[in-house]
């Protein structure tokens, strides 16, 4: 079991069909944002509140540049959304594949050549 001096809530959401990760963080309403400081990584989120950290890790990248961090009016909460960074994707290297009828008149010739 994990002890966490942080005293805040949190929430953090995977939105799949955004592809984003949301981390809503249950700040006091009359807390004033100077004194809230968010960081954005690629493979962790770190806040900084009336100087104790808040540091979570990520299961998958994000891009830091693309990150938003906004505080609620209503409710005072930090909400931090991170989209995933894009996948890459690698092209496999081609493989020349020899046709069948070439095999088989291979298989002919070295049949007639051993009689």
């Amino acid at each position: 079991m994990y002890t966490f001096l942080f005293r805040y809530d949190f929430t953090l959401t995977d939105d799949e069909q955004a592809n984003l990760y949301s981390l809503e963080l249950c700040c006091p309403r009359f807390l004033d944002t100077s004194l809230i400081d968010a960081d954005v990584q690629p493979h962790y989120v770190r806040v900084l509140v009336k100087g104790k950290y808040f540091q979570l890790s990520l299961q998958e990248e994000v891009s830091p540049d693309q990150s938003v961090a906004k505080r609620s009016q209503t409710t005072g909460n930090l909400i931090i959304t991170m989209p995933k960074a894009k996948s890459v994707l690698v092209a496999l290297k081609e493989t020349k594949q020899v046709e069948p009828a070439v095999m088989k008149k291979a298989d002919n010739t070295n049949k007639d050549s051993g009689k």
